[in-house]
């Protein structure tokens, strides 16, 4: 077991040495680094260190990632976990692998340890930032992000090659030509914008509508099944509102937006536009979310995944936001992002 963590480390050394050499040709050493995470550095050599990467924050999450990959290696092993909690069944390939470039430039041929325990190395073909941490992708399918298991891994090898989990039946937020209480919109761009078709994760969610060019204040009501009045909000001067109590969990909603124009009241959605409709998610359900995101509670894909699969496409939608941002240039997560767009 010792042989194969040190042959383990070893390689990751080397990994990470010709990946800082690429990077930065007047980075500091690995061997420095690695002495620096390691805490093996004199008073006098670790204030020149510090120095030397204070303005360069690549070499600050190297820095961290050999300290997560000390870490790791340091844990005893672990029993193999309970098959099937992250496999999710109709994840369809949807779009080609491209290489993408974020903290660390993985070059063709880089082979760092296989995460699956493996003596073998495997090619890195991408890499993603991703909250606290990078994930990295082998050409064989391998994903590596510390604190993920097996199942979870295959998840995120599923999302990177452009495939999210199903969404559950959503069929009773997403109700054909119905009407609700008032009369039709003549602006038809004006209406909800969300939450519509989803589940929510707050009784307070955030309700957001497209502006009508001649508002000059916006009215908001929200009704249950039975088009009782469970919230509302008056005078909104924006084109967003939160209601003061939170909506039941466990329930469906519909609402309404009316626009207070120099013509009158226009109210959406009217008909013959649908209901805007969504679900405040029960505790069970978010039971289950906060079960999914164990393994990695800092990574952004991981939670978006857990999100697909219970339904809150808001949620899972804020989370891919947050990794583009953190991404720029990488083609896998807008690819995500449309694809989150067509289930819905």
């Amino acid at each position: 077991m010792n042989k194969d963590r040190d042959a383990d480390r070893r390689r990751l050394e080397g990994f990470f040495r010709d990946e800082l050499r690429a990077a930065e040709a007047q980075a500091p050493s690995f061997d420095e680094l690695a002495a620096y995470a390691e805490g093996r550095l004199s008073p006098d050599e670790r204030a020149a260190l510090e120095e030397r990467i204070a303005g360069d924050d690549v070499l600050k999450r190297e820095v961290e990632l050999l300290r997560e990959l000390r870490d790791e290696l340091a844990r005893p092993a672990k029993p193999a976990p309970a098959r099937g909690r992250w496999v999710w069944t109709g994840l369809a390939a949807a779009a080609s692998l491209a290489a993408a470039a974020s903290l660390i430039v993985l070059k063709p041929g880089a082979n760092p340890p296989d995460p699956r325990g493996s003596a073998s190395p495997v090619t890195p073909v991408a890499s993603l930032r991703d909250g606290d941490q990078t994930i990295l992708l082998s050409a064989d399918g391998t994903v590596w992000l510390a604190g993920a298991d097996d199942d979870l891994r295959a998840a995120l090898g599923a999302a990177l090659r452009g495939a999210l989990p199903p969404v559950p039946d959503l069929a009773s937020l997403r109700p054909g030509h119905s009407a609700l209480m008032g009369r039709p919109s003549t602006a038809p761009a004006f209406g909800p914008e969300a939450p519509v078709g989803t589940r929510v994760a707050t009784g307070q969610p955030t309700f957001r509508w497209t502006p009508h060019p001649d508002a000059a204040a916006y009215d908001v009501k929200v009704f249950d099944q039975d088009f009782r009045e469970q919230a509302s909000g008056v005078d909104v001067s924006g084109t967003q509102w939160q209601p003061p109590r939170p909506l039941a969990p466990g329930r469906i909603y519909l609402w309404q937006v009316s626009a207070h124009t120099s013509h009158g009241r226009v109210t959406a959605p009217a008909p013959p536009r649908p209901e805007a409709r969504f679900e405040v998610a029960g505790d069970a359900l978010l039971a289950q979310v906060t079960q999914r995101r164990s393994g990695a509670p800092s990574s952004h894909l991981v939670a978006a995944l857990a999100f697909v699969e219970a339904g809150l496409l808001d949620d899972a939608e804020a989370e891919l936001a947050a990794l583009d941002t953190a991404n720029p240039g990488n083609p896998q997560v807008p690819a995500l992002r449309e694809r989150l767009r067509g289930m819905r």
